[in-house]
């Protein structure tokens, strides 16, 4: 578990500091920022909006999300496409 408790602290560290590294993607104020922290060997990503909420995910749950991406899952719901009736 000390492993853990450790990956934590330093997703919340470097969560909390304006460091080169970080990709903003939107205007300020509703943004989200991206970064990599590598732990144990293993890179994990870290997305953090303006108001400082933070995501950490797994190297295979950051490969899931942008292999959806990729193949246009979200589109929809970001609306990148026209609702279509049914």
């Amino acid at each position: 578990m000390d492993k853990i408790a450790e990956l934590i602290r330093t997703v919340a560290l470097l969560s909390r500091q304006e460091i080169d590294g970080w990709r903003s993607h939107g205007p300020i104020g509703d943004r989200i920022q991206r970064g990599f922290v590598t732990y144990n060997g293993e890179r994990y990503a870290i997305i953090r909006d303006d108001d400082r909420t933070v995501l950490a995910f797994t190297p295979r749950e950051w490969n899931a999300f942008t292999d959806g991406v990729d193949k246009g899952e979200f589109n929809r719901e970001a609306g990148l496409t026209k609702e279509t009736a049914e």
